[in-house]
């Protein structure tokens, strides 16, 4: 016996009724320290956001990038080059950044200078130096046990959490990109004020990882993180 017109409607409701809606993306928020991040040797910087998309999406389907935000040296653009590509890597980089904005808001700071955390004294200023000199500084780890980097660009970006409080207040997510402990500060207060951190570091970083739900290598994060984060919580 065939069913009354009434029933096939309501089987037709009911079904379209458990049909998943669409979840709307989740916004990610990137902080890039390139000065200690850097890119790696030969990479093509417009590579690097779809790439950085690439391994969000595969950590969590609905996160997309809505900002973009950069700061470092100009120095640090090309430090993993050959001292002969150097400069061509530093400019390329730094106009691709600049041409493009948005999505990519880039601050360039003054070279770094190290400074001593239990006397105060401060090094040689990093400006004096010539290229072999920077290239030597910059091979090694800023944030040993005896001396700090003290500069604007921390500033900057930790400036750049906090405005983005104001103007994307979470539910949200801020991946920064840095092994720089000056960092921790703002990653705590990113999480008291309901933000999920995620962390992109060369080397361990014991002083940021606490705050985030899950954490890459850098140099991976720049390839697409394919194989997803290697911590997660």
């Amino acid at each position: 016996m065939a069913q009354p017109f009434t029933n096939l409607l309501k089987f037709d409701t009911d079904f379209w009724n458990s049909v998943p809606t669409k979840v709307p993306f989740k916004p990610a928020h990137v902080i890039w320290d390139w000065d200690n991040a850097p890119l790696p040797l030969g990479y093509d910087i417009e590579l690097l956001l779809p790439k950085i998309q690439t391994a969000l999406t595969i950590y969590d389907t609905n996160l997309k990038i809505k900002t973009f935000a950069a700061c470092g040296s100009f120095f640090g653009l090309g430090v993993n080059e050959l001292p002969e590509d150097q400069s061509f890597f530093r400019e390329e980089r730094l106009s691709y950044l600049d041409a493009n904005n948005p999505p990519y808001r880039s601050f360039r700071t003054p070279v770094r200078v190290r400074k001593c955390a239990k006397c105060g004294h401060e090094s040689t200023n990093l400006t004096w130096m010539n290229d072999a000199q920077l290239e030597e500084h910059y091979k090694k780890n800023h944030q040993d046990d005896y001396s700090r980097v003290m500069d604007v660009g921390d500033a900057i970006l930790a400036r750049e959490i906090k405005y983005l409080n104001m103007t994307d207040p979470p539910p949200g997510v801020v991946l920064l990109i840095s092994e720089d402990k000056d960092f921790a500060k703002s990653l705590k207060f990113a999480v008291e004020q309901g933000y999920k951190v995620l962390l992109a570091t060369p080397h361990e970083a014991e002083d940021l990882e606490p705050f985030a739900k899950a954490v890459w290598t850098s140099s991976k994060l720049f390839e697409g993180g394919v194989d997803g984060p290697f911590k997660s919580r």
